[in-house]
């Protein structure tokens, strides 16, 4: 069969000419690199510093980007970046889009007017490239941008590009200088949506307007205490969410997880804490937890919880299973991870519980 580029224009990847642009290191004013909390200290694309106490699968992942992103206004017309994606390919996996994986997207407007303006195309396996996220030949005008890095990829450098006649200004401010954070595992790390702004988390931190410090680690959220340690370190958070009884298994809800909270709750004595029960999966999927062993989970996790609570009025604990809605199984790609309209339905549903916590 003939490569369907060739049968299908709309398939190719277009080729980017790049004269008459002017180059830009998203890593210096006026831009803005949120998302990610240690970038300010080192300027590396990464979730978490070196540290030789980090569990292996932890140290891999913490180079995914996900929930990172780069922000700026521009009165350009033509938007492009340059990307070095390090050790981490563009690539895809069989239930995850290369887009989303390992793609960047742009969303364009302001706060609260965001819109979906492109998405980064490049070929499978690529290293390094550029591609152009925004052409436009209508008269130039002012708008927010918004980058979302990829969610299973890495950046190891990143160029933003704009006419040379263009003008780059500082973003709109985030609504507050206090940050969402949250731990967990693949479904908080993005999996397995089409784009990176379609994780809900990257959603709902959109729909505030404020930063939000993703941790999660896809398969590894095991309540180590040395992530604990990370997550009570992010400053300024106004929640932090804390999921991964699946990853975690019955024996670590139960000796680890406490600890976990308290860890974050010393840290942070006001601020509002919010343990997830993860969300519903395939009855038939023989590669998830029984249905017994998951309520068996959920009773753990709750009787801790509201030992806790006893103490601690600003724990909470919110059951995630009817997030999906009443047909979850179109929600999801496998059964386990949720596509866009799974993501938008958990987003839509922890939105309006955040709406009163956060007030």
């Amino acid at each position: 069969m003939k490569d369907i580029s060739a049968i299908d224009k709309n398939m190719a990847i277009p080729c980017v000419c790049a004269e008459g642009i002017a180059w830009y290191d998203p890593a210096s004013a006026p831009f803005r690199v949120g998302g990610l909390a240690w970038f300010a200290q080192d300027g590396v694309y990464r979730r978490l510093p070196d540290d030789p106490a980090l569990p292996s699968a932890v140290n891999d992942l913490r180079w995914n980007t996900t929930g990172g992103t780069i922000a700026f206004r521009t009165n350009a017309n033509r938007i492009l970046v340059d990307v070095d994606f390090g050790n981490c390919p563009f690539a895809a996996m069989w239930h995850f889009a290369p887009t989303g994986a390992s793609g960047i997207d742009l969303y364009t407007g302001e706060p609260g007017h965001w819109k979906t303006s492109g998405v980064l195309r490049m070929e499978i396996g690529t290293y390094k490239g550029q591609a152009e996220l925004l052409r436009l030949s209508t008269p130039p005008q002012w708008r927010d941008c918004l980058l979302n890095l990829p969610l299973y990829g890495g950046i190891r450098s990143i160029r933003i590009g704009v006419e040379e006649e263009a003008q780059i200004a500082p973003p709109t401010p985030w609504a507050s200088h206090k940050r969402i954070v949250i731990y967990g595992g693949s479904t908080v790390q993005g999996a397995c949506v089409s784009r990176p702004g379609r994780a809900y988390m990257n959603i709902i931190a959109r729909h505030f307007n404020l930063d939000m410090v993703n941790l999660g680690f896809s398969g590894s959220s095991r309540f180590e205490p040395v992530l604990a340690k990370y997550t009570a370190a992010v400053k300024n958070p106004c929640v932090v969410f804390v999921e991964g009884d699946r990853n975690a298994g019955i024996d670590r809800v139960r000796d680890l997880e406490p600890a976990f909270i308290q860890t974050i709750r010393d840290a942070h004595p006001e601020v509002p804490i919010v343990v997830l029960h993860g969300n519903k999966v395939w009855d038939n999927d023989t590669l998830t937890l029984s249905e017994a062993k998951r309520l068996e989970i959920m009773e753990e996790q709750q009787k801790f919880v509201h030992k806790m609570q006893e103490h601690d009025k600003h724990l909470f604990w919110w059951n995630c299973q009817d997030f999906l809605g009443e047909d979850h199984t179109e929600a999801t790609v496998d059964g386990l991870h949720p596509n866009d309209l799974g993501a938008y339905r958990i987003a839509e549903n922890m939105i309006e519980r955040l709406k009163t916590l956060l007030d």
